[in-house]
């Protein structure tokens, strides 16, 4: 098995029959028992002619991921996925749609480790990998190697040297996950972290305190450092499945998505509005044209009430030629002023409201619903006032709503 550190800074893809220079890497050419082949640091070219059937899991640079420990109690796969990155949103100053999220294993505490890193970056990863031959089957955060090494409590600091010369710095917390820091970068840190906790236990591993512009005693305290023993570091990402690979869900090794699949939510998203829109539509015209069912039969039915004698074939024309006087109605005078009358006096109170409307030869006879019997006889007074009018009250009925009155409207003979 080939074992690749990723580079920080990473170029375009290249490689060297185009003429251009392919990016350089550590590499270790593992055995299954664990022992180291070989190792060295070349392109990934030189790589690639060296080793080029290997199955490949690579290491990603401390500055491209970043681990977290959240307290998730769910634990259910499909949840867990679904709740992690909105457990981490307030601890990101990314969008979590840029970002791509790993559920690791569990702390002794039982809290959960997640890597988090953008879905560029691991794109630009697979395409520099995607190399003829090579299966490309996990990349794991580099500062999991180093799981194990955390105190019981506090810091412990300690300084490793890469194969390509690249210093870096341990930090190994009790409550945290492992970082590796430049070295330029460790003493401001440091110095940040023990202002906001002073009583902060900090362990330096062949690191002096002067070094981090700290005094020896008290809290920090100073042992020999240890040399790297790469077969045992590189162990656990000799297993089956290694803790935090970023490589899952859509990037999962030879099972990752179409690029059109990365649109399927959007693409709902659209179908759902374009259904729904659709819906509304047809609700809207059903409707619409049950209004203007009910309204054609009232306009039949104030037809026949208003022109007995008259057969409806143009309701509209014949109420109007009826209301001037024309020839829609059968011979006789017009009822047309009467009704304007009637109808006049009636609007003018607020509370009455025509439930309905008979015109004959002689008369109108209407069904009035008003709030009391003192307003039926402001409005018979009313009618009784207009010249030419005469008014009689057929009945008159206390309902829920007020009252129900029956009047016969009709022109005086005087």
């Amino acid at each position: 098995m080939l074992i690749v550190l990723l580079p920080d800074n990473l170029p375009v893809p290249v490689t060297d029959t185009d003429g251009e220079t392919a990016p350089t890497v550590c590499w270790w050419h593992m055995d299954r028992d664990g022992s180291v082949l070989a190792q060295g640091v070349d392109s990934l070219a030189d790589v690639h002619a060296r080793l080029p059937q290997e199955r490949v899991r690579a290491l990603a640079p401390a500055t491209s991921v970043s681990l977290y420990r959240v307290n998730m109690p769910v634990r259910r796969g499909a949840a867990l996925r679904a709740a992690l990155p909105y457990a981490l949103e307030d601890q990101l100053s990314e969008d979590i749609e840029d970002l791509h999220f790993v559920a690791g294993p569990r702390t002794a505490d039982d809290k959960l480790v997640a890597a988090v890193v953008s879905h560029e970056r691991l794109e630009e990863w697979q395409a520099l990998l995607q190399l003829p031959g090579w299966r490309l089957e996990a990349i794991v955060p580099a500062p999991r190697l180093f799981a194990d090494q955390a105190p019981e409590q506090g810091l412990r600091l300690s300084q490793y040297e890469w194969p390509d010369g690249q210093l870096q710095t341990l930090v190994a917390d009790a409550d945290q996950e492992p970082q590796l820091m430049e070295p330029e970068l460790v003493e401001f840190w440091l110095q940040r972290r023990l202002h906001a906790e002073p009583a902060l236990a900090v362990e330096l591993a062949g690191l002096s305190a002067a070094q981090l512009g700290l005094s020896a005693g008290g809290q920090v305290s100073e042992r020999e450092g240890h040399t790297l023993s790469w077969p045992e570091l590189m162990r656990p990402l000799l297993g089956t499945s290694p803790a935090c690979n970023l490589l899952s869900g859509p990037y999962a090794a030879s099972l990752a998505a179409p690029p059109w699949r990365k649109l399927r939510p959007v693409m709902g998203l659209a179908a759902a509005v374009v259904l729904l829109a659709l819906a509304q539509v047809t609700l809207e015209w059903r409707a619409l044209d049950r209004e203007r069912d009910r309204l054609q039969v009232q306009m039949l039915q104030i037809f026949a009430n208003a022109l007995p004698t008259t057969p409806p074939v143009d309701p509209v024309e014949q109420f109007r030629a009826a209301l001037s006087g024309g020839t829609g109605s059968s011979a006789g005078p017009s009822m047309g002023p009467l009704i304007h009358d009637l109808l006049h006096v009636v609007s003018g109170h607020d509370n009455a409201r025509v439930v309905s409307l008979r015109g004959t030869l002689t008369g109108v006879d209407l069904e009035l619903q008003v709030a009391s019997f003192a307003e039926l006889e402001s409005i018979r007074a009313a009618l009784a006032g207009k010249a030419g009018v005469s008014e009689s009250l057929q009945g008159a009925d206390s309902t829920s709503e007020g009252v129900s009155a029956r009047l016969r409207v009709q022109r005086s003979e005087s």
